[in-house]
């Protein structure tokens, strides 16, 4: 696995400057129509309608805004990233691993301002009660010494107890580098003790410009931190930073490159399963504001970048209210699969909206992957979405998986009547049909309070117990008996 470093026009283009470096904003660029159409075979001739002004205006991308906001486009991550989450990778695949390249923290730094770091350090790790006269010398020792601290932060090779007291002498500074600095230790010293020192420490620069940029990161070492007392350090600095930038709804230039790196992550360009994972995971957790970037995200060229873009809206739910727009602008995304995360992403977004929007797409005679999409969506709204056009959709669907979509909003609305003998008689298919999908709907169906009473009891105890893995004929046999609960 290596590195390289470009700027790939399909992700972030050229284009021209959109504001002065105070109030940059990040956008993606419009797609160009020469991706190839999903669907049936004669798509392509279905030309999207025209994106309403109000709702998208057509946006220009440019490398000059991303280089003043420092990002960089990269590929997958190289071992040496993939070493830096403690316990990540089992021990003999990390053992295989060549080791990392090492740079030298302290190279550029003025020779004084490494031996003055130094010599704290020694001084601190001697007499602990020297530290409050230290802290003077360091507030005394110029910018020079802080970037000295934070060098030494940088570290790794440093014993567990230098590196507490050099934590201990950036706590009268409040400061962007050093913050950064503390993020490293706090997501990569081995030492859990030392990794909650540091996420504790760490409040304590949340102030200063630009520090907001430190979030995605913290918001990722909440995916594999085992040790709940850092954890849950790491959460109170997330939430702090997360609200104050939400506040504001203002992230600094330096967060929204950290943000748009993470876009890049899900390009098709260099997929890879664990950056696109963990891409996903930081995003979907971020407050409203980054709604609004990735709503910029929706017209990328890339259509993974669009597509995981939606998904992640939908995880975000009322957070994303930013996006509605653009989720309803990509409805009419040329390719189906977004098409179709976008209507579903709508539907939780924006519920009390969501309803004309939906049905006004699936008036304009979309591909049939999208109108499945539709109905579905319509279906997850609350109350089960509009009762009279799901009861005509589900009795004039020519496919089961319409059908099925449409079930669910039948049942939720009350109306189980109508599409209950026909999940039971899907349920007991042995071919074709989907008896999976009907299992799962009469499941959410019981377990939300409906049916017979004792039903749901005698439903979950022909179930499959946590640990079993049922074989294909145990499947059916669970299936052939749960329909006949029904059938009694």
């Amino acid at each position: 696995m290596s590195r390289t470093t470009s700027h790939r026009p399909g992700l972030l283009r050229s284009a021209r400057t959109l504001a002065a470096a105070a109030s940059l904003t990040v956008a993606t660029a419009c797609g160009s129509g020469d991706e190839p159409a999903s669907g049936t075979p004669d798509s392509a001739a279905q030309a999207a309608p025209a994106t309403p002004e109000w709702a998208r205006p057509v946006r220009d991308v440019l490398d000059a805004t991303l280089a003043e906001l420092g990002v960089v486009i990269e590929t997958v991550e190289a071992t040496p990233e993939l070493r830096t989450d403690d316990g990540l990778l089992p021990k003999d695949v990390e053992e295989a691993l060549p080791e990392p390249e090492v740079t030298d923290p302290d190279a550029g730094l003025s020779p004084d301002d490494i031996e003055l770091r130094d010599g704290l350090v020694e001084l601190v790790l001697a007499q602990p009660r020297m530290l409050a006269a230290s802290l003077g010398d360091v507030e005394a020792g110029g910018d020079g010494l802080v970037a000295a601290l934070a060098a030494g932060l940088d570290n790794p090779a440093r014993p567990d107890e230098e590196l507490r007291a050099l934590v201990d002498l950036t706590s009268g500074l409040e400061d962007a580098r050093v913050a950064r600095s503390l993020l490293g230790v706090a997501t990569r010293a081995r030492s859990s003790e030392l990794r909650g020192f540091a996420a504790t420490a760490l409040q304590r620069h949340l102030e200063a410009p630009d520090a907001d940029a430190v979030l995605p990161a913290l918001v990722k070492r909440l995916k594999y931190e085992r040790d709940a007392d850092v954890k849950g350090w790491i959460e109170r600095s997330v939430q702090r930073i997360d609200a104050g930038v939400t506040a504001s709804e203002r992230p600094s230039d330096a967060l929204r490159g950290e943000l748009w790196r993470m876009v890049q992550a899900l390009s098709g360009a260099h997929f890879q399963l664990r950056g696109v994972d963990d891409a996903r995971f930081v995003l979907a957790r971020l407050g409203p504001w980054a709604a609004a970037e990735l709503a910029l995200a929706l017209e990328d060229d890339d259509v993974y970048v669009r597509l995981h873009s939606a998904q992640v809206l939908q995880r975000m739910a009322e957070r994303a209210e930013p996006a509605v727009a653009s989720l309803i602008a990509a409805l009419y995304d040329r390719n189906d699969g977004v098409a179709g995360t976008a209507a579903e992403a709508l539907s939780v977004v924006a519920p009390e909206r969501a309803q004309g929007e939906l049905l006004a797409r699936l008036d304009d005679a979309p591909p049939y992957e999208v109108r499945v999409a539709l109905v579905r969506a319509l279906a997850q709204l609350p109350g089960g979405g509009p009762t009279d056009r799901l009861t005509a959709v589900f009795a004039d669907a020519p496919g089961t998986d319409l059908r099925l979509a449409a079930a669910r909003g039948l049942l939720a609305a009350g109306a189980e009547d109508t599409v209950l003998p026909w999940l039971v008689e899907q349920l007991a298919r042995t071919r074709g049909g989907d008896p999976a999908g009907a299992e799962a709907h009469l499941d959410e169906w019981l377990r939300a309070g409906a049916g017979p009473e004792g039903l749901l009891e005698r439903w979950v105890a022909l179930g499959p117990r946590g640990e079993v893995v049922h074989s294909g004929d145990q499947v059916r046999a669970r299936r052939a008996a749960r329909a006949a609960l029904f059938a009694e």
